[in-house]
């Protein structure tokens, strides 16, 4: 079966992995979860069972998908094994984190991409700083340089398109002595107005409020029902909506608003707080164009922003002067003050230890910003610091550069962490490549199936061999094992299972069959619930088959054993207190001999029970046997019963056969009221065919197909026929066949074909 962890990790790494603060997580070569470490899943908020197989892309912001794949895929055919990259990716609960990625790729001996290990730290603080500092410079710049309000929200609508969808945009302003809205910008696929009375509007809500607003359909239904709304006009219902009001100080301005007609998620409660943090500068830049007054209250306002974040935020110029630096810069650098810090030249004494800052210019007056860039710093008293750096290049009209600005995070725990984190990665890569399970991958649209080396070579196949259809696959599967699969299959294809799973044989190249474990699911539907994409594994469990047969035989050996010892031991008992009750009665000597015979007979039988059950165990193969030797040792126990033997031969058998004749001596004796038994041997082209007829008073026709059921009773008495049951039992371990007829004219005839010795 799997294991826990779906691919092989050894106890010790594991171990190691799970007590990680870093989260972390291994793909297959397609993007599948091989494997996630507990950090992962609480970044995330998934329990382990809900993540491992499914594609890595379905925990990627959709904006950020084809980014990803096409990063990955760049990787995949670079030489270079360790590559970073940042993304957002989706939690459980429908939030976004900005996840900053390091990736180590891993190839097979023959270098081709086999899968990766990454490790991820949490940005989203980070990102959210750059992004609001990128966009907050962007707004300040304009409003010093734009000629009119459009064209200030026109930049404003620009930058806000590099993180949401600013498709159908407007903003509103608030005219509270006529309770009206005039939009002086709107950028909308359905509908412009100039001016809308405010009441019972979304926009007008939002203003009234002073809160923002995010407004799904569910929403938008409870704010009508309580009055709070009218109706849209028809054809123009938002399916998401999303409004943040402007602010003064005094009062609320209006707002800045988006939505989507047609897309219940183009939205998410992030892009919300995105519009509420720079909420403050659009309007401050709105009443710079509208007054002067205003320009000085948004400059407050940055400020406040630039000191208050937990991020570093600097300015620096060309020539190494520092001109702008956050508290957080200064306490990360270890100055007490700005004046401290500004007294210190870049140019002539750097913070960076392992480049120059000559390179640092170079790259940004080629390139205009810097992202992601990690390096090692010093800070004031010489002590390592490992961050994290982003960098724009700001130039005046004439394009020349006039300062930079910058934000960093200390990294400096969470690299110690990576660094042990990828050192463990080491020693878990002989774990991770003994997974030794077979995958396969179905694309409905293309009806291609994907499926990897392991899984030709299991049964017995070249890759190259393997034909990229579902009929290869479907006509390997043993026809008696094809109807529940495809009933399993089908069940899961049309979403009535969670997934499928099933043991079942397939035919290898050389046309012998194997059995495997089969689990899959459908990772990938349309909207209509159609399937796109299947994905599953195979794992040759026919050796754990081949054990339990043998489990099963071996249990099947003991009960024949069982019920032999109770039958026929009970058979025995039953003899020997008869005969000592005549002998209290009549005191006649030669009863004893009876009863000492018998007694004989019993120790015989557990001494061959218990030579069987080594037999048994040794799982050796049938012995020769001569069948005189064998029923004259049986004959000896039965005096008073007349016994004819005609012919002779060898067959293959074990102990157990002895009870098959003693039982038919006895059953002739017992319930046929027998005196004579007349057995003939015959062999002909190696097989053996017993007969042994009584001269007793017979089988009734109408109970003979049941004489040799376990559960079968017959006569006043209520004895069972659990001594032809284990005849039968016997004789269908040696392969043979039993029936029984008439002897004529008078009693019954047992027929016992076996399988003759080879001189």
């Amino acid at each position: 079966m799997i294991e826990e962890s779906g691919f092989g990790t050894n106890s010790k790494n594991s171990h190691l992995l799970e007590a990680t603060p870093i989260a972390y997580q291994s793909l297959d070569n397609e993007g599948r979860i091989l494997e996630v470490n507990e950090a992962w899943l609480q970044e995330l908020g998934y329990r382990k069972e809900e993540v491992l197989g499914r594609w890595f892309f379905e925990f990627i912001y959709p904006s950020a998908i084809e980014r990803f794949k096409q990063t990955f895929k760049e990787f995949q055919q670079s030489e270079k094994l360790i590559n970073k990259i940042e993304f957002p990716l989706l939690k459980k609960s429908g939030d976004i984190i900005h996840a900053d990625y390091t990736i180590r790729l891993e190839k097979d001996n023959e270098g081709n991409f086999s899968r990766s290990h990454c490790i991820f730290n949490d940005v989203t603080e980070q990102i959210r700083a750059e992004k609001t500092q990128s966009v907050l410079h962007r707004i300040l710049e304009a409003a010093l340089k734009t000629e009119n309000l459009y064209q200030l929200l026109d930049v404003v609508r620009d930058e806000l398109s590099q993180f949401i969808n600013v498709d159908n945009m407007y903003l509103a302003l608030y005219e509270a002595e006529d309770d009206t809205l005039y939009f002086p910008y709107q950028h909308d696929n359905k509908v412009v107005y100039p001016s809308l009375p405010a009441h019972k509007k979304l926009t007008g809500y939002v203003i009234k409020t002073g809160k923002s607003l995010y407004a799904d359909e569910k929403t938008q239904k409870i704010l009508y029902d309580q009055g709070k709304i009218g109706k849209a006009d028809k054809g123009t219902e938002a399916k998401i909506w999303i409004g943040v009001p402007l602010k003064s100080a005094e009062k609320t301005i209006g707002a800045i608003c988006l939505q989507s007609y047609d897309n219940p998620k183009a939205y998410m409660k992030e892009d919300m707080h995105f519009l509420e943090i720079i909420s403050d500068t659009i309007a401050l830049a709105i009443i710079r164009k509208q007054s002067d007054d205003a320009l000085i209250e948004s400059e407050l306002k940055f400020r406040t922003l630039y000191d208050n974040t937990t991020v570093g935020l600097y300015r620096t110029t060309p020539d190494g002067r520092v001109i702008l630096a956050n508290s957080a810069t200064l306490k990360l650098l270890g100055y007490d003050s700005f004046d401290e810090m500004a007294a210190r030249n870049l140019e002539e004494e750097s913070h960076y230890q392992n480049y120059n800052r000559e390179e640092f210019k170079n790259k940004l007056e080629k390139d205009g910003i810097v992202t992601g860039l990690e390096s090692v710093w010093k800070n004031r008293f010489g002590e390592k610091l490992y961050v994290r750096e982003s960098a724009k290049a700001v130039c005046d009209d004439n394009g020349k550069i006039i300062y930079y600005d910058g934000v960093f995070e200390d990294i400096t725990d969470k690299r110690q962490m990576q660094k042990a984190l990828l050192e463990s990665q080491e020693r878990l890569s002989l774990a991770l490549e003994s997974a030794g399970l077979g995958l396969w991958d179905k694309n409905y649209q293309t009806g291609k199936v994907y499926r990897n080396e392991i899984w030709a070579k299991m049964l017995g196949y070249d890759l190259e061999e393997i034909e990229e259809n579902s009929e290869f696959f479907i006509n390997l599967i043993h026809p008696d094992d094809l109807e529940h699969f495809k009933e399993l299959y089908e069940k899961a294809e049309r979403g009535e299972s969670f997934k499928f799973e099933l043991d079942h044989r397939i035919r290898t190249k050389d046309g012998k069959w194997k059995w495997i474990y089969d689990w899959g699911r459908i990772v990938e539907r349309d909207k209509k619930g159609n399937p796109l994409r299947a994905i599953g594994t195979h794992l040759d469990i026919s050796h754990l088959k081949e054990t339990e047969s043998e489990l099963r035989k071996h249990q099947e050996h003991i009960s024949l054993i069982n019920s032999i010892l109770r039958h026929d031991i009970s058979n025995t008992f039953s003899v020997i207190k008869s005969a000592l009750n005549i002998y209290r009665k009549n005191q006649q000597e030669n009863i004893l001999d009876e009863a000492d015979i018998q007694i004989k007979k019993g120790i015989s039988l557990i001494n061959r029970m218990k030579d069987l059950e080594e037999f048994f165990l040794s799982l050796s193969g049938l012995l020769k046997m001569r069948l005189s030797t064998i029923i004259n040792d049986i004959a000896f126990s039965y005096f008073d019963l007349d016994i004819e033997v005609n012919g002779d031969a060898e067959i293959l058998a074990d102990e157990a056969l002895v009870s098959v004749f003693d039982n038919l001596f006895s059953n002739a004796v017992k319930h046929g009221k027998a005196d004579k038994i007349k057995i003939d041997i015959t062999k002909k082209n190696n097989l053996c065919t017993i007969s042994v007829a009584d001269n007793g008073v017979g089988i009734l026709d109408e109970i003979k197909e049941q004489i040799f059921d376990k559960a079968f009773k017959s006569g006043k008495s209520g004895n069972t026929g659990l001594g032809l049951y284990i005849i039968r039992k016997t004789i269908d371990r040696y392969n043979g066949k039993i029936y029984v007829e008439d002897n004529l004219p008078r009693g019954t005839k047992f027929i016992i074909e076996l399988k003759g010795a080879i001189s």
